[in-house]
């Protein structure tokens, strides 16, 4: 029975993925936001976490967007899960070319800036961040599309 459940959640966590992914290739949001990112209780976060990270580095923005709005949103409990969740929004957020998936990756590291192990890292790549968001004219664009980061840029405006 454990097992059934398991295979279960593992194909919502696979779905979802994949509905993640379709939503953003359409650019439907409100689908992402409204739908798709309010399924997230029923799926298992660390095994979707591992889905998305490869999706990190994806050609198309609009991938690399709802791989770092989704992780922003899940628990993720496995270590090594968590460390490369970390990694690829640090190198998204310091290096994309597109304001949307950088400014939603610095959205997972403001919440998880007080990991101890990735502490000065993750400040880091926030400080940088916020560089590049003001060289690049960034900053009207993320306050009016990423609430959470009102705070970190208010002081540009």
């Amino acid at each position: 029975m454990r097992t059934e459940i398991r295979i279960q959640i593992r194909q919502k966590t696979k779905d979802l993925s994949r509905s993640l992914f379709d939503a953003a290739i359409k650019e439907d949001w409100e689908k992402v936001d409204k739908a798709l990112l309010s399924d997230l209780g029923a799926v298992n976060h660390d095994f979707l976490a591992g889905l998305l990270i490869p999706k990190s580095e994806d050609q198309d923005p609009n991938i690399r967007d709802v791989v770092a709005s989704t992780l922003s949103c899940l628990s993720i409990t496995v270590d090594p899960m968590r460390n490369a969740a970390t990694t690829a929004m640090i190198k998204m957020a310091t290096t994309d070319e597109f304001v949307f998936p950088s400014g939603r990756a610095v959205t997972y590291l403001l919440k998880n800036a007080k990991d101890k192990k990735r502490e000065k890292e993750i400040e880091e790549a926030v400080k940088r961040f916020k560089q590049r968001a003001r060289e690049r004219n960034w900053t009207e664009e993320l306050l009016e599309n990423i609430p959470e980061i009102t705070p970190l840029l208010s002081d540009l405006t």
